[in-house]
């Protein structure tokens, strides 16, 4: 049975592939939906340009499938209201739901009792990782802080040596994933590079620049700063401004047209850029695939309670500079 399963898996993803070239198919196909079957993305910060890149990857595949797909969520970062819209949407009744996490902790007995209703539920770029989440889609955050660490360290710390500030979400899952491994890295193999502790920039420009400025007063010497998110990272670069430091190098994560457009004019040096196209489209396709029961990898699987998707599709990352980043504005946001 499981070598049955394997092969079940492989046809699966060639279908997958097909259906994201464009390939359509018969009406009687098992990948041909229904536009009355209904699926939900749910974000916090919710008008963020980060999230349009998840929801047109998850509407292109809606689109091939023949469902429909819509979106939601609060747009403030603030955990009682992102919970509060999780579960208005889940008391719809969709077919199933995709959301990130703004804290693991906060959104795992909202999606559990989802899944315990028989809503499945299905994470993106930011996890819980000990709910019943049927599968993450996402960066893998941990590699994205080694391999920044190891481009920082190459390219921006002169002999591996110098001061690299950090300011980030603490309490947000993914973030936390980054500079833990970020700082992990530098204490395996770059002894010379001082990595300081994560401050807080709680999700927000004018909190995020305060508690800058306060670690530049503290650490003068402070050459390159990684900044977890975008609203750290606009808050990274007023806090440098302000300070008269127009050489300290920033790099963030995400890709929206505003930071994308700063390093073009010089104001940050780069970013890593994350795909969040493949976060709604493989979103989406699971979710489809486990609704209308197309995997079944082994014998059993729903009475053991066991997800029969893979518990982790990685979306990859790429390095973002003044050199490349036109290539990266994302269709359906402002360049």
């Amino acid at each position: 049975m499981k070598k049955h399963g394997f092969r079940l898996l492989a046809v699966i993803a060639v279908v997958f592939s097909l259906l994201a070239s464009g390939v359509s198919f018969a009406a009687d196909s098992p990948f041909a939906g229904n536009a009355d079957e209904v699926y939900y993305m749910v974000a916090f910060l919710s008008g963020h340009p980060f999230w349009v890149g998840c929801r047109l990857g998850a509407e292109a595949a809606a689109q091939q499938l023949g469902v429909t797909l819509k979106y939601g969520g609060d747009p403030e970062y603030d955990e009682v209201k992102s919970v509060a819209a999780f579960e208005q949407i889940v008391a719809t009744k969709p077919a199933g739901v995709f959301v990130t996490c703004i804290n693991p902790d906060a959104l795992l007995g909202p999606i559990n009792n989802a899944v315990d209703s028989g809503i499945p539920v299905i994470t993106f770029d930011s996890d819980s990782p000990d709910s019943k989440r049927l599968s993450y889609v996402s960066t893998d955050n941990s590699y994205l802080g080694t391999f920044l660490m190891d481009y920082v360290a190459t390219n921006l710390l002169p002999g591996g040596k110098g001061t690299v500030g950090l300011i980030g979400r603490p309490n947000q899952f993914n973030i936390r994933q980054r500079t833990d491994a970020f700082q992990a890295r530098a204490k395996e193999r770059y002894p010379d590079a001082r990595v300081l502790d994560l401050v807080d920039g709680k999700g927000e420009i004018t909190e995020s620049a305060a508690a800058c400025s306060a670690m530049l007063q503290a650490n003068p010497d402070i050459t390159v700063i990684f900044a977890a998110d975008g609203q750290s990272a606009a808050g990274a670069v007023q806090a440098c401004k302000e300070a008269g430091k127009s050489d300290i190098k920033i790099m963030t994560v995400d890709q929206d047209p505003g930071l994308l457009d700063q390093i073009k004019a010089g104001e940050l040096y780069g970013t890593v850029a994350q795909n969040q196209f493949n976060m709604g489209y493989w979103a989406m396709m699971e979710m489809y695939a486990y609704v209308h029961g197309l995997v079944s990898p082994f014998n059993n699987w729903q009475a053991e309670k066991i997800s029969p998707l893979p518990p982790y599709i990685n979306s990859g990352v790429d390095i973002v500079t003044k050199d490349n980043a036109d290539a990266f504005y994302v269709p359906g946001t402002t360049k």
